[in-house]
């Protein structure tokens, strides 16, 4: 008996050692136990829908473009670079920093840090002479220290203004001074410390999004997951509560008429009124450390999430329901298919490019499969590595995390590299995403602003 007792003992211990490393291991690799899901009935519906593309805009006034999509307005594309590459047009020198740029006119804005001070720039665009600024004190005590070189959301900008979050958390609305006069802040918030929200271990890195007179955020906090200001008076107009932390930026798109924000927190994606906030539907989306980055892609009814960390990529029809909506699975591809880590997908004709991890990828979007046999290679045949890419009309533009500036066919049936301009920026973390714009390519490392002139 003294034996089977000890048996007993021994056996329980072990089950609660093991339920305990189970939930442990679950909160590290929440997609752990992801699996696999298609839905017949919503795959054949997704193969007749004609999945359209939104026009392209001009300028580029926000994260992701005009479109928040990753499409570059209409305009000049030298497409033979093997013959006439890019020529470097200006080059000013920059503090740290992942921010992208926003252009409108000719009025080029980013962020950049160095000695405790975050800066919003104000460059012109046709010869990078820094035109104003506004700095800031920031806060990087709590970041990871090999990632607190600067700020990682990108301003935008919108009626005479630019909006910009510095990486510590503060929400600036900066005037648009004329030529030769000072730039003030017309109001700012900070939406760490107003929430009470945790700071993120890689810094703030969701970009404001701009919609009609509001400018919305993610402060990161249980009760407000997202926030809209008057981009007028920075008074709050409504406030979404939910699933905090993350590090993706929002967008906007339009399901059952009804204008939405769609958002990523740390564990799920979420569709809000965007005229009052109203939490409309959601889904789950856990992953490791928080780590959703890459924005939501919107096409049609369709949302395409993809997440690095051991998640994978998933679509999902978003329909009413009753007097809110839904969120129905088309499938989903769990550590599979596309996991973007910094960067996000672009598609073209029902097919997504982007990085799964380190790997150029090219998605059947209507069935969730790679397209085999579609590799990305450089001029010297070896794999193009880990970066970003933008679309331009019917080709990619891409950049790698370690310098290189190329240009592809944005095609299913293969990858056509159309040149290559290594050394065109410094360091391996690359990571802002390139802008083009009028047949100018902006791009910016931790210590340089560039130019380059692609007009054929």
């Amino acid at each position: 008996m003294s034996r089977l007792r000890s048996l007993l003992v021994v056996a329980g211990f072990v089950l609660v050692v093991a339920l305990v490393a189970l939930l442990l291991v679950g909160r590290q690799v929440p997609a752990l136990h992801d699996r696999e899901a298609a839905n017949a009935v919503e795959l054949a519906a997704l193969d007749a829908a004609p999945l359209t593309e939104a026009t392209r805009g001009n300028d580029w006034p926000q994260w992701l473009g005009p479109t928040r999509d990753g499409r570059a307005p209409d305009g000049p594309l030298r497409a033979d670079w093997a013959a006439k590459p890019p020529t470097l047009v200006w080059s000013t020198p920059c503090g740290g920093g992942h921010s992208s740029f926003a252009v409108v006119g000719n009025l080029l804005v980013t962020q950049d840090y160095a000695a405790g001070v975050e800066r919003v720039l104000g460059l012109d665009k046709r010869t990078g002479a820094i035109e104003w600024s506004v700095s800031v004190p920031v806060d990087y005590s709590d970041f990871q220290s090999d990632h607190a070189n600067g700020p990682r959301a990108t301003p935008s900008v919108a009626g005479g203004r630019v909006f910009a979050v510095t990486a510590d958390g503060q929400l600036l609305a900066i005037d648009v001074p004329a030529k030769g006069v000072a730039a003030t802040v017309a109001w700012r918030h900070h939406l760490i410390d107003d929430f009470g929200a945790s700071k993120p271990t890689w810094g703030v890195s969701r970009s404001p999004l701009v919609h009609g007179d509001a400018v919305i955020v993610q402060p990161g906090a249980k009760s407000a997951m997202l926030v809209a200001y008057s981009r007028a008076t920075g008074e709050e107009l409504w406030r979404t509560a939910g699933d905090p932390l993350g590090y993706s930026s929002p967008t906007i798109a339009t399901f059952g008429g009804v204008a939405q924000v769609v958002a990523v927190g740390g564990a799920k994606m979420v569709g809000a009124d965007a005229a009052a906030g109203r939490e409309l539907w959601s889904v789950p989306w856990a992953t490791q450390f928080n780590g959703n980055v890459a924005t939501p892609i919107a096409v049609d009814e369709y949302v395409f999430i993809s997440s690095g960390y051991a998640k994978g990529c998933g679509l999902f029809r978003v329909v009413k329901s009753g007097d809110g909506f839904k969120a129905e699975s088309v499938y989903y591809r769990p550590r599979r298919v596309m996991q973007n880590h910094h960067s996000n997908c672009v598609t073209r004709g029902g097919y997504l490019y982007g990085y799964d991890a380190d790997e150029l990828k090219c998605v059947n979007l209507r069935k969730g499969e790679v397209v085999e046999g579609w590799v990305a290679l450089t001029a010297a045949n070896k794999a193009v590595t880990k970066g970003c890419v933008v679309l331009a009309g019917d080709k990619l533009l891409g950049l790698t995390q370690t310098g290189t500036l190329f240009l592809a066919d944005a095609d299913p049936k293969a990858f056509t590299l159309r040149g290559e301009l290594p050394g065109v920026l410094s360091g391996s973390r690359c990571w802002s995403l390139p802008v083009l714009v009028g047949g100018s390519v902006y791009l910016r490392d931790d210590s340089k602003i560039v130019a380059y002139d692609v007009t054929e």
